[in-house]
């Protein structure tokens, strides 16, 4: 998605003010150092884990033993890519729809932050790739916070 698709994207889910910044709900998602801003209708549920997700026969992919639901979670590095064990740190979990099911992304800290605008900006071309799903920022508490939907952040698997 470019970043004309994600401010038009924004637009339809958010309202925008007359200065062109976004007013909505969002969820603040934090992976060690990533910080990442995503609207709450797409991250509208969050799930804190009693127990730390065991790796499965799959690299990056984790399950919970005795997890009734066999709910399927994935965790991701401070850039962007799949680990091959869940931090202990990760103790909550924000489910986002995939093709065939719902993955369970395994988070640092998850914050909803009800009616707030923010200004976003876009990264500098210099430190855009064709693979990262990053092209917008905000700033929160003087740290660059990533702007990144359920769509963009699932395509760090799936491509």
């Amino acid at each position: 998605m470019d970043e004309q698709q994600l401010h038009e994207r924004a637009a339809t889910q958010l309202e925008v003010t007359a200065a062109g910044e976004y007013r909505g709900d969002f969820v603040f998602l934090r992976a060690g150092s990533l910080r990442l801003l995503m609207t709450q209708n797409e991250a509208a549920t969050a799930v804190h884990l009693d127990s730390l997700p065991e790796p499965t026969d799959f690299f990056g992919f984790f399950s919970v033993p005795g997890d009734v639901e066999g709910r399927c979670f994935v965790a991701i590095s401070e850039k962007m890519e799949l680990l091959d064990r869940c931090p202990k740190e990760r103790y909550m979990a924000t489910p986002l729809p995939v093709e065939g099911g719902i993955l369970y992304w395994c988070w640092d800290e998850v914050r909803v932050i009800l009616d707030r605008e923010i200004a976003v900006s876009s990264l500098p071309t210099a430190i855009v790739t064709p693979r990262s799903p990053l092209r917008l920022f905000t700033e929160m508490d003087k740290m660059p916070v990533y702007i990144c939907g359920g769509e963009q952040l699932n395509s760090v698997i799936f491509g």
